[in-house]
């Protein structure tokens, strides 16, 4: 079972009744892997909002006009053909909405592998082929493994934008505003710059979600959208995590000069996004999670970098198991319908979904 995105209307979805993956015979060195239970959240709405303009769709390429969103999630090999992974092992990476996948596993060691097959090769990062076996993986406890699914990604996220603003100095900026304060990757980033307590954290949110925004007690102030002639005029960053025009205008005109970076991440407010060119102060720029990965991996090598995200992750998450509670589906009716949900911004913030096929 496969769940088909139509690229122009990304609330239409349908599924398609494809040969599993673990029943088709596989090539030398590809294994199969029944994909047993993955998170949807705004972040993977992200990446079907920018699936043409940063890859996401290649990973998993669909027929024409189609696409398949990529989520985070678990998996275990039902069969292989690799001598070097066993059926049975259980892996934590990136699996499209589907039943099963089969891969091609190379660079294969005690900690996992990276998947070549030749069609995910056009995707936006080499980082996201990266499969961990969850034996040999020191972050992952059975007992929490919904919250990995569900945050590990958004969390991986926070951390870098985190360190890469603090390491700036925040380039001169006392304040970091975030848009979309609800969501998942925005209010782990202001709990982690909560505890450095050297910038103001300031969490641009509806009127629907600022109870649940203030009860984070992370965010110094909250302001409601249409109200952010309220920001104090500071040298501030603006870290876009909701994508909508109006109110990226309403902070740069704001803001104007006092605005030292004005930072694209995500795109939860989809229906809502438009040009970012001719506003007052900084052009927004991207954020690409990966690149600064590379960044830090070089830095502090690989177990240095997934020392202090695994320290990182350990402080924020008795505040994600207070704050969230997951809920699970299974099968094509909740997918489409938490799909569905996402598309329209309706899902509850202290909601996390765990979902299979």
């Amino acid at each position: 079972m496969d769940m088909l995105i139509d690229k122009k209307n990304l609330s239409a979805v349908t599924f398609a009744a494809a040969p599993k993956a673990t029943e088709r015979p596989l090539n030398d060195g590809e294994i199969s892997v029944s994909i047993d239970k993955f998170a949807l959240t705004a972040n993977n709405l992200t990446y079907a909002v920018f699936g043409d303009a940063m890859n996401y769709w290649k990973f998993f390429p669909g027929p024409d006009g189609f696409g398949r969103v990529p989520v985070w999630g678990f998996g275990t090999v039902a069969k292989s053909r690799h001598p070097q992974v066993k059926e049975g092992d259980r892996y934590y990476g990136y699996f499209p909405v589907a039943s099963s996948v089969v891969m091609k596993p190379d660079h294969v060691n005690a900690h996992g592998f990276t998947d070549v097959m030749p069609a995910r090769q056009g995707g936006a990062h080499a980082f996201y082929n990266n499969y961990v076996l969850t034996s040999a993986d020191p972050a992952y406890d059975r007992a929490h493994e919904e919250y990995q699914a569900l945050f590990r990604p958004l969390f991986t996220t926070s951390f870098l934008i985190a360190d890469w603003l603090s390491s700036n100095n925040y380039f001169g900026a006392n304040a970091v505003i975030l848009s979309s304060a609800s969501s998942k990757t925005s209010w782990c980033t202001a709990a982690l710059l909560h505890a450095r307590k050297d910038v103001e954290v300031v969490g641009l949110t509806s009127e629907a979600n600022t109870r649940f925004v203030q009860a984070l007690d992370i965010y110094d102030r909250d302001i409601a959208y249409g109200h952010e002639a309220m920001l104090h005029p500071n040298p501030s960053i603006f870290v876009d995590m909701a994508g909508n025009a109006a109110v990226r205008e309403a902070v740069h005109k704001t803001l104007g000069k006092n605005l030292v970076k004005s930072v694209v991440v995500g795109g939860t407010h989809w229906t809502k996004g438009g040009p970012a060119a001719n506003l007052p102060g900084p052009q927004p720029e991207f954020f690409f999670a990966p690149s600064h990965v590379e960044t830090r991996i070089k830095e502090w090598g690989a177990a240095g970098f997934h020392s202090r995200l695994g320290e990182a992750w350990h402080r924020v998450l008795p505040r994600i198991q207070e704050q969230v509670h997951v809920r699970t589906g299974h099968g094509e009716k909740d997918v489409a319908r938490v799909w569905g949900e996402l598309v329209t911004g309706k899902v509850n913030p202290a909601d996390g979904h765990i979902l299979s096929l």
